[in-house]
């Protein structure tokens, strides 16, 4: 004979207010979820499920195929991505030098995060901002900027993006 196992439930409005035991599971009734208590949090740890969840459906790895660049999109439309820039750009002095970085996945708008970071020190990179482009970002530029009174080459500096893609 099976042995039956049933755990503590209720409605969602139960759930929210119970403070279950530490490991305690509780099912919602009214969603059919799922979650874990800790002995202190009052509704617990709703458990996502696959409805809920979001988790990436479409992905690059880098490799030195594609100069490393990688990217993540979710379910949700968020996508993270970066890679390696790789070339020359000699500049002097004061010189501002604007790079160009194609990205692999679309962004909805220029509304999003951007980072870039020199492999070797260079001066100073920034990002242009993404909020003065006007079209669906493709393209991030970063600007390169001498502030150590010197002549420089760059050869390589590393780049992410995260935002919602197009």
């Amino acid at each position: 004979m099976a042995i039956q196992l049933q755990i503590r439930r209720g409605t969602t409005a139960e759930n929210d207010v119970f403070t279950g035991a530490v490991g305690e599971l509780t099912m919602d009734t009214d969603t059919n979820g799922l979650r874990v208590h800790d002995g202190t949090t009052a509704g617990g740890v709703k458990i996502p499920t696959e409805a809920t969840a979001d988790y990436v459906v479409e992905w690059q790895a880098p490799t030195d195929l594609n100069n490393y660049t990688w990217y993540r999109k979710y379910k949700s439309g968020w996508v993270e991505q970066g890679g390696r820039w790789t070339g020359s750009v000699s500049f002097s002095a004061a010189a501002v030098v604007n790079t160009p970085v194609t990205l692999p996945v679309q962004m909805a708008s220029p509304s999003y995060q951007a980072f870039a970071q020199a492999t070797a020190q260079v001066g100073l990179l920034a990002i242009t901002n993404p909020a003065n482009q006007t079209n669906t970002a493709t393209t991030l530029n970063v600007t390169v900027k001498e502030t150590l009174n010197a002549t420089r080459t760059m050869t390589e500096f590393i780049w992410q993006v995260s935002g919602m893609a197009a």
